[in-house]
């Protein structure tokens, strides 16, 4: 028998259920302006706003409303219309707007994205400074008739309030030539007179409801403001005055400031209390869209850190949705990246445009980098600093990225790792590049051809040969060439590759590189097992060596690279910082001052720690094996012997570097490197 519900109890069972659901939803505001699709939602706290005057309100339309805020309509918690005016684009891809809510409003709900233009009151004062920013025309600028024609034809760049009126630098961008507009009201109960200045750097104009009171033209510093050459007595009359501060920018650092003299030695700069008060600014709680699950891909950054390296400013930037919904972030320079939040390191000052997806609503706007610096000052040198930049950018998708000097500046950071497998992918999208100047290609090619050499030899194989191929100066073709056959003898050990490439190339750089090839010759001969004719190129190699005087100064200075290759090779260095291409540099020199050493153990001793520390350890075998080759009763025997037991340690061999460490310990007992090889055995 099936029994029945009552109807009135399945109801307060549905009841009970849906109650709680319904509860768990956070409590939204009325949508009140149904074109628009999003809106910005402002906790507020103000007073009653003297006459005509209103409030300055950043709202982050993002690209997806009207750039100038022309479209924003404001409403207040109650559903009540707030009167606005658009005053234009500001900083952080907010639209900047006067409005004028009720002392009783406790929030502000600006709507935006309608693509209607608003209706605009007719708000001309604010409280507060409200701070315009223009880049600087080029044109004279000696006076303020000349400055207010370029202010009149120069292109905006934003308007911002601001919380402290000195301003001592660019607070949108990095550029240090700008046009700076301070303006606020100020109010007395009757009228009154004070002594004002300006202090400027490079030039301040002051005017008093739109007349011309102080100028200070040209290019002036700005510690030289008390002289009293740029003071004036400012009569201010009765109620509201209209208080405009412009300032220009030619070059270098800059200044803006007013100052007061109220008497005796006393100077009091004016400061945000001399206007009318702005009171708490509306703070920005969130930003909706008009329903719940839409797409909204308005999104807002912050600068966290910043790092210096030669003349390139390297800027950590975190990126993110204001709704956390997940979007893919499209940068200009080609950098893509996905998520709700994410950081990527910036290698220019530029400003670098952007646009933010979600499901198919796009947002888009620009990244700016103010003259301020970030918070936190990292530094190259300190690892910990360092390898946190490292980790971002090797995280970063270089593919489809064109801008040759962001590439250019992030490969100049990598290089500090001299052979980085992180190196590729910036050297295979510079490659890529279009127009690119043969300086750069051989730079890219060489980088590209050192990263890969370990772990993808093919791949080098191609970058070194394609920089053979490259129209360059001898010099450069010889130092390529010269790299090229150590990679192909001591890497790849391709003795065929290495003699192709010793042939094709070796005419084309000239007699200046005649020794230095004759010793790759002997190194692809004695790879192979030739030691007559080894031999040959060897003898041939000792025809220039120094005698008498000139044998003990060549000394001298093999010796002293023989210190400088050890020091960069110390184990106390740890490898990503190794400078291997430095020290293998400094061994050719070595190898062209004493020639000798080639036959005496000490070049191969020092070749193969190179090539060991690289990874090269077939190489580093073959360098030790062929010096015992070439002359069995080396000197320095059992140094070699125990330089190949290390690289067999290395290699995974334990069984032949035991065999090797014993025949050390036992056979030279009396060699300092026998206690060594002792203490190595199990």
């Amino acid at each position: 028998m099936i029994t029945r519900i009552p109807a009135a109890l399945l109801l307060a069972w549905l009841t009970m259920l849906i109650i709680p659901l319904c509860s768990s939803q956070p409590q939204r505001d009325p949508w009140h302006h149904s074109a628009s699709k999003f809106r910005a939602s402002y906790s507020y706290s103000g007073a009653a706003l003297p006459g005509d005057c209103g409030i300055i309100l950043e709202v982050p339309v993002c690209g997806l409303g009207k750039p100038d805020g022309r479209d924003v309509v404001c409403y207040d918690d109650r559903g009540r219309l707030i009167l606005s005016r658009a005053m234009g684009p500001g900083r952080h891809n907010c639209a900047v707007l006067l409005c004028r809510p009720e002392a009783s409003a406790k929030r502000i709900l600006a709507y935006f994205a309608s693509g209607q233009n608003a209706a605009q009151a007719n708000i001309t004062r604010w409280t507060g400074v409200l701070a315009e920013l223009r880049s600087l025309p080029e044109g004279p600028g000696e006076n303020f008739q000349q400055v207010q024609s370029l202010w009149e034809k120069a292109p905006p760049l934003a308007l911002f309030p601001v919380t402290e009126f000195a301003q001592v630098c660019n607070p949108v961008t990095s550029t240090d030539r700008f046009l700076l507009k301070l303006r606020g009201f100020s109010h007395r109960p009757a009228p009154q007179q004070q002594d004002w200045f300006v202090a400027a750097d490079d030039s301040g104009y002051l005017l008093l409801n739109g007349e011309l009171q102080i100028e200070r033209p040209g290019q002036n510093f700005v510690y030289n403001s008390l002289r009293g050459e740029f003071k004036k007595t400012l009569s201010f009359p009765a109620g509201l005055s209209d208080l405009e501060l412009l300032g220009v920018n030619f070059s270098g650092t800059f200044a803006l400031a007013l100052g007061k003299l109220p008497g005796g030695n006393k100077v009091n700069a004016v400061t945000m209390e001399d206007f009318l008060p702005r009171g708490q600014a509306p703070r920005l709680d969130k930003i909706e869209a008009k329903h719940r699950d839409a797409a909204n891909p308005a999104f807002h950054y912050r600068h966290l850190s910043y790092l210096s390296l030669d003349d390139i400013t390297f800027t950590e930037t975190e990126i993110a949705t204001s709704s956390q919904q997940e979007a893919v972030f499209a940068f200009a320079d080609g950098i893509r990246m996905q998520g709700n939040s994410i950081r990527r390191i910036f290698a220019t000052l530029t400003s670098c445009p952007l646009t933010v997806t979600v499901k198919r609503e796009e947002a888009a706007g620009r990244i700016d980098f103010p003259e301020a610096a970030p918070p936190l000052r990292r530094l190259h040198h300190r690892d910990v600093d360092y390898d946190y930049f490292f980790n971002l950018l090797s995280g970063m998708d270089f593919q489809k990225v064109t801008n040759q000097e962001f590439l250019l500046n992030c490969l100049s950071f990598l290089q500090q790792r001299q052979l980085c497998p992180e190196q590729m992918p910036l050297c295979e999208a510079l490659l890529k590049s279009r127009r690119l100047s043969p300086a750069v290609e051989r730079l890219a090619l060489t980088a590209l051809a050192r990263a890969a050499a370990q772990d993808q030899p093919e791949k080098a194989r191609a970058a070194f040969q394609k920089l053979l191929e490259m129209k360059q100066e001898r010099l450069d073709r010889l130092e390529a060439l010269v790299e090229a056959l150590d990679f192909a003898l001591f890497r790849l050990r391709d003795y065929r590759q290495a003699e192709r490439w010793l042939n094709q190339y070796s005419r084309s750089v000239g007699r200046a590189g005649e020794r230095l090839l004759t010793a790759c010759r002997f190194d692809l001969a004695l790879q192979q097992g030739d030691v007559a004719t080894a031999r040959r190129f060897y003898n041939a190699l000792l025809e220039g060596k120094e005698y008498g005087e000139g044998q003990r100064v060549a000394a001298v200075r093999g010796n002293a690279l023989q210190e400088r290759i050890e020091n960069l090779l110390t184990d106390d260095i740890p490898l990503p910082k190794l400078q291997l291409i430095e020290a293998a540099a400094l061994l050719r020199q070595f190898g062209q001052l004493d020639p000798g050493s080639r036959g005496n153990g000490r070049f191969s001793l020092l070749r193969a720690r190179i090539l060991q520390k690289r990874g090269w350890l077939s190489g580093a075998l073959g360098e030790l094996e062929g010096a015992i080759l070439f002359e069995p009763l080396l000197p320095n025997l059992p140094e070699i012997e125990f330089a190949r037991a290390g690289v067999y340690a290395q290699a995974g061999n334990a069984a032949k570097a035991e065999e090797l460490y014993r025949k050390v310990s036992s056979e030279y007992p009396n060699h300092p490197v026998a206690e060594q090889a002792r203490r190595k055995l199990p």
